[in-house]
């Protein structure tokens, strides 16, 4: 009964709670949607989500619409009718469950939709009934035509109450699914994610700590890191699949280091994510005379496989091969493997081990681990590299610690 009740409440406020609004009318676009046009609908659903939580809802149903126009999805509407409803047009609110349920029967919302969708007939058929009765009390006076428009309209009426009737006794005897998609003021559901949760709320998710993984981040994302305070990085996502990068080392390190790469995911199904990357490196340490510099040529790919379905934790491989050249040119081959293992709401371990070979510039063996905290826009990085054999000591002696912050912008 406290369920039905809290059902009926909903309808009973969105009756009074009258907000108009214009529809236009005007279809979706046919053709497919541009990268900048899915950006854009996204960031339109979600300004249509919060309203919704706020209470705004006419100012939802614009945002909500201009998202369907850029991008439709039958989970838009879906958050249309539960608009409309809120905001008091009952018969958009049915037109628009109706529309979802034609081009989404067998969706998870399917049975809220036709929920709410039979007791809003309920609702509106009581209403027109109620309506005819009072127009036929008025115009019994003047003519027996109108006394007997009046009985149709109450027998109109009974049955009006019999539907209603039915429809309640559907919201007792069905068990209602869980709060976060009952009530059609909380009955937000988002779209088909195009980016990972994991990636969103984790701004260091392209790497492991040093080594790329497979994941890239969202669409017009600019991203800056800073290692141990002297390597610094920035990079740029054109799309959710590609990202540019540029690397320098600032004044007052040993080394002397710029560095440009990019990287192209090609696969995303599933767990499994595949990328490929390229990169060009100079750079000059203590044991290369100064007026020589040693350059690294590398191409190679990635492989993710997210852990679980939100790509939160997952476990990488990089494999890259190519040229260095200082006094003399060498090939090398790097492969590295890493695993972020999420531990807490914020909290990653990270782990990672590098293999290089072909050269001085590229042969040792190390070891990364530590922990990561992380964030929509920002990640901390707080770990240590240990080399595995003798020729990773000579670079870097028995180990070092590592500090790592990267700040993610995104783009309005």
């Amino acid at each position: 009964m406290l369920r039905s009740l809290t059902a009926l409440i909903v309808i009973s406020i969105s009756l009074w709670g009258t907000r108009a609004r214009a529809d236009d009318g005007t279809d979706p676009p046919a053709n497919p949607p541009s990268q900048a046009d899915v950006s854009a609908a996204i960031k339109r659903f979600r300004n249509g989500q919060r309203m919704i939580e706020n209470g705004d809802y006419a100012g939802a149903i614009g945002e909500l619409e201009q998202a369907y126009q850029l991008d439709p999805q039958d989970v838009e509407l879906y958050n249309l009718g539960v608009a409309h409803q809120n905001n008091g047009d009952l018969d958009k609110a049915i037109d628009y469950y109706r529309r979802y349920l034609a081009a989404a029967p067998t969706s998870a919302l399917a049975a809220n939709a036709q929920r709410y969708l039979s007791t809003l007939e309920a609702a509106s058929a009581v209403a027109a009934a109620e309506q005819a009765r009072a127009e036929a009390q008025a115009a019994r006076a003047e003519a027996q035509a109108a006394r007997a428009q009046a009985q149709a309209a109450g027998t109109e009426a009974m049955a009006a109450r019999d539907r209603a009737a039915q429809a309640e006794w559907a919201l007792r005897s069905r068990p209602l699914p869980p709060p976060s998609i009952e009530v059609a003021s909380q009955g937000i559901a988002s779209p088909p994610s195009r980016v990972d949760q994991g990636i969103a709320e984790d701004a260091s998710s392209a790497r492991g700590w040093v080594m790329p993984t497979a994941l890239t981040a969202p669409a017009g994302t600019a991203t800056l890191s800073d290692v141990d305070l002297f390597a610094l990085s920035a990079s740029y996502a054109f799309t959710d699949r590609l990202t540019v990068s540029a690397d320098v080392m600032l004044p007052g390190s040993a080394y002397r280091l710029e560095s440009v790469s990019a990287k192209l995911q090609l696969v995303r199904s599933g767990r499994v994510r595949i990328a490929a990357q390229g990169m060009v490196t100079r750079f000059r340490t203590a044991e290369i005379a100064s007026t020589d510099r040693a350059t690294l040529g590398d191409v190679g790919g990635a492989l993710t496989l997210c852990i679980d379905t939100s790509c939160r934790s997952h476990l990488s491989g990089y494999l890259g091969a190519g040229v260095g050249r200082a006094d003399h040119t060498s090939g090398m081959l790097v492969a590295a493997s890493s695993l972020a293992l999420g531990i807490g709401p914020r909290l990653k371990l990270v782990f990672e081990l590098d293999k290089g070979a072909g050269g001085d510039l590229s042969s040792g063996t190390l070891f990364w681990y530590g922990l990561r905290i992380t964030s929509r826009s920002i990640s901390l990085d707080l770990g240590a590299a240990k080399p595995v054999d003798d020729t990773g000591k000579q670079w870097i002696g028995g180990g070092l610690p590592f500090i790592g912050l990267t700040y993610r912008g995104y783009a309005e």
